[in-house]
């Protein structure tokens, strides 16, 4: 808590002496994504899953929960740098497969 704080007081001061926030609203999508996908897991698992989880039954709920996570970010939509660099790991991906290294 107090590392939290300490670190929202330099933004404050940076943002009080320099006028620069390096902050947008776009650093709020991944945290969007990630709480409607986790919203929509806790009512799976409370809906379906009424007793203990198996392993199997939290590995498929892990998957789930990455595919909602990425269903969000899409619908969210992709800035230009998010898209340049999957477009980076898809092409080393791509190399990979082709055993070009």
């Amino acid at each position: 808590l107090s590392i939290a704080i300490i670190n929202i007081l330099r933004l404050i001061e940076v943002y009080y002496f320099l006028r620069i926030h390096p902050f947008t609203l776009n650093y709020l999508k991944p945290c969007i994504a990630g709480f409607l996908s986790l919203f929509l897991i806790y009512l799976v698992v409370h809906k379906f899953f009424p007793a203990a989880l198996s392993l199997l039954d939290m590995s498929l709920l892990s998957l789930f929960f990455v595919a909602l996570y990425v269903l969000f970010i899409f619908f969210l939509k992709l800035e230009k740098e998010d898209e340049y660099i999957l477009k980076l790991f898809y092409q080393k991906l791509i190399s990979f497969k082709n055993g070009i290294k």
